[in-house]
């Protein structure tokens, strides 16, 4: 009795098996997409700030994308390129003075990207809705900050006169934000309408006029002069 033995190779597969093989191949090609999209990373934005810490925030397209704060994001990359802009312009300055106002550009611009970043934040630990105040506050600060930037140089100086009002006041108060940052009793100093100030940022506090309303503080970069700006309670 002679057994024929038949090597792999010489076994043709038939055109159905052929068929079904390519089926099954195009199907894992698709499903490995699929599988692909629906574990992809939402879109994010990368903020790196001064001291080299990266701050992430949703891109559009993220689930939690707010377009609001998305419209900040896209004028702090503006600022970005406005700042490196300002700097190449201001060779001819006091190299002190041009230091110390580039120093300003940058720490309120990364403050103003964590404004944002918090007012991310707020939802996901409260379930509450995004925190329209604070972005309101990062857009009025990058808005100031991009006016500053577009200022000729010769205009700038360590002191500058200031015209800091809010509707209804009964009194305004100042203090350096470094020192109200790191102070639980800061020191108060009362404010006088064209009172010169040093180039910086501070914290201001209003005590409305009726005693009945509650007193409110603001973020303020002092920069240029006239320093001009009208302080208002946060989400109004």
């Amino acid at each position: 009795m002679t057994i024929h033995v038949c090597s792999a190779s010489s076994i043709k597969p038939t055109k159905s098996a052929r068929n079904a093989y390519i089926c099954f191949a195009l199907f894992s090609v698709v499903w490995t997409l699929l599988a692909g999209c629906a574990t992809k990373e939402p879109l994010r934005e990368r903020f790196q700030a001064e001291s080299g810490a990266v701050v992430e925030l949703p891109g559009e397209g993220s689930p939690d994308f707010d377009r609001n704060a998305g419209e900040v994001t896209s004028q702090i990359r503006q600022l970005d390129t406005a700042i490196k802009d300002w700097q190449r312009k201001s060779t001819h300055m006091d190299p002190a003075l041009a230091s110390e106002i580039l120093r300003i550009l940058r720490e309120s611009r990364d403050a103003a990207v964590q404004d944002i970043a918090l007012a991310y934040r707020i939802p996901q630990q409260t379930s509450g809705p995004i925190d329209n105040g604070l972005i309101a506050l990062a857009r009025n600060s990058v808005a100031h900050l991009l006016e500053t930037t577009k200022s000729p140089t010769t205009g700038f100086k360590f002191e500058v006169s200031t015209v800091i009002t809010s509707k209804n006041s009964a009194a305004i108060h100042y203090v350096p934000l470094g020192e109200f940052e790191r102070s639980s009793s800061p020191d108060w100093q009362s404010y006088t309408k064209g009172q010169l100030l040093r180039i910086g940022r501070y914290m201001f506090r209003v005590q409305p006029a009726d005693r009945s309303r509650r007193a409110f503080t603001q973020k303020l970069e002092i920069l240029r002069e006239p320093s001009e700006h009208e302080l208002v309670p946060r989400g109004m």
